[in-house]
């Protein structure tokens, strides 16, 4: 039976450990936003920039994908109300987000 040297050891057990993080780095390098959203990166904890639906590469460890912004247009329901005269008001409303690029930071 042939001995393994600890040199070998050590080798196979870097090369592990360097292949898992570039796993890793990987992974968090490539990033997919769903339609009719927006996602909001952070750069070193500020608001960096905004990302379109689509597909989009980070910096890993540097750039993270904080959150993603649902754009789609809600329906708001309100109560009805009564005038003072006694006319019954009914009201509805449709709320829908715009997006600001410059309120996502510097490009």
């Amino acid at each position: 039976m042939d001995e393994v040297s600890i040199g070998t050891v050590a080798t196979i057990v870097i090369g592990v450990v360097l292949a898992i993080v570039v796993l890793i780095a990987i992974a968090r390098t490539v990033r997919i936003v769903s339609q009719a959203t927006a996602g909001i990166v952070e750069r070193l904890g500020r608001s960096h920039r905004t990302l379109d639906p689509g597909l989009h590469f980070l910096f890993p460890f540097v750039d993270q994908l904080r959150t993603t912004v649902d754009l789609r247009e809600q329906v708001m329901a309100f109560p009805n109300a009564i005038g003072s005269m006694g006319a019954i008001a009914a009201l509805g409303s449709a709320l829908e987000k715009a997006k600001d690029a410059s309120a996502s930071g510097p490009a």
